[in-house]
């Protein structure tokens, strides 16, 4: 079997896994257990649980091939940033996904706004954080990375989104999944990505959080001074018209605009952010032939760069030449790195038992 099939299974159980509870044990519970945060921690624990368990029955050996490696406050810190700068890219294909799809995300975090920020800030950006991550870009971003590094970032990226479960998110979702796969190659830390997931949900908390501050504090100073008062009674007719799908057509159209002209220019600065982060991890050289082959470079031209990377023969290596130089260097670039131009060695991505997960996530989207 190869690591793709295994990593198709892996998925699929954590599927079903996450249907079979939510649909045969969650509505035999009391509703006064269920409310927001407690579905968001259960859900949350419904995918790590089978990531431990695979991890278990495999004798840890997803967590040996899981890049753990620490990264330095000042790496987190541009991280972080890179973060930030992906937000209007973000918020770009969410705004554009809502014309045709409904946002959820807004409800949710509505009704968890009695919590303390403290608590929604580890139930919303702390656990997905590190649980998704874990699962996602650690078991099954690297158990897709031996057959290509274009298919392991598609495939990771499309099955983060569609786990989703709803139109909206699975948009931005599929486009965060392929900057933190980038963000986990540029570093090789599953950490980054990590902090990234973090600095994304967390954000938007923060936002929110602001925002109900602000104008808490406006209506408090309308009760005394005409002019908040004037200010308070439009921002409460403007939260009546909070999202992109209350605008008029010109109105849709100016704002995806904007969004749209300011996301080329943060993504393109996250993307030499993204470089000179590679840089300081000592993964430069490895990002750029990611980045080759993401841009379409043919396995020929990938597999040159690779040899000419560890002094190998500037050629291509046959499937038998390549199995006696992996059996000779285990240590290799090739096995270090889990990249090594042989459409064979990880195993077709898209298979039988990747559909079968898809259609499920689609099913439960309609």
């Amino acid at each position: 079997m190869t690591k793709a099939r295994k990593t198709n299974l892996f998925f699929l159980g954590v599927l079903a896994f996450y249907l079979l509870v939510c649909t045969c044990i969650l509505p035999i519970i009391p509703n006064r257990y269920l409310n927001e945060s407690s579905l968001t921690v259960l859900s949350q624990g419904l995918i790590l649980f089978p990531g431990v368990v695979y991890v278990i029955a495999n004798n840890g050996k997803p967590l040996n091939e899981i890049g753990i490696k620490r990264l330095g406050a000042g790496n987190v810190f541009l991280i972080m940033i890179y973060a930030l700068l992906l937000v209007p890219l973000i918020s770009f294909v969410n705004s554009f996904s809502m014309l045709f799809a409904k946002n959820y995300i807004v409800g949710h975090l509505d009704s968890m706004s009695s919590n303390p920020f403290w608590l929604n800030l580890i139930i919303v950006a702390v656990m997905p954080a590190f649980v998704e991550e874990f699962t996602f870009r650690g078991i099954i971003y690297t158990g897709y990375r031996n057959s290509t590094i274009k298919r392991a970032v598609a495939g990771s990226a499309v099955l983060f989104g569609a786990f989703h479960m709803n139109v909206n998110q699975f948009c931005y979702a599929v486009v965060m999944g392929i900057f933190f796969a980038l963000l986990y190659e540029a570093t090789g830390s599953i950490y980054a990505s990590m902090v990234a997931h973090f600095t994304f949900n967390a954000n938007t908390l923060v936002l929110e959080e602001i925002t109900n501050a602000s104008l808490n504090y406006i209506k408090k100073m309308a009760e005394t001074d005409p002019e908040y008062e004037k200010l308070a009674e439009e921002l409460i007719n403007s939260e009546s018209q909070s999202s992109i799908t209350d605008y008029s057509l010109a109105e849709k159209i100016a704002t995806l605009r904007s969004l749209f002209i300011v996301a080329i220019i943060t993504t393109a600065l996250a993307v030499l952010l993204l470089v000179f982060i590679a840089k300081r991890c000592n993964r430069k050289e490895h990002l750029s032939r990611v980045l080759s082959a993401l841009s379409g470079s043919s396995r020929k031209e990938v597999a040159t760069q690779n040899n000419e990377a560890t002094g190998f023969d500037n050629r291509v290596l046959s499937n038998q030449e390549y199995q006696k130089k992996k059996d000779h260097d285990k240590e290799g670039y090739y096995i270090k790195q889990g990249y090594n131009g042989s459409e064979e060695y990880g195993g077709k991505i898209a298979d039988k038992v990747f559909i079968i997960g898809i259609i499920l996530c689609v099913c439960c989207m309609l």
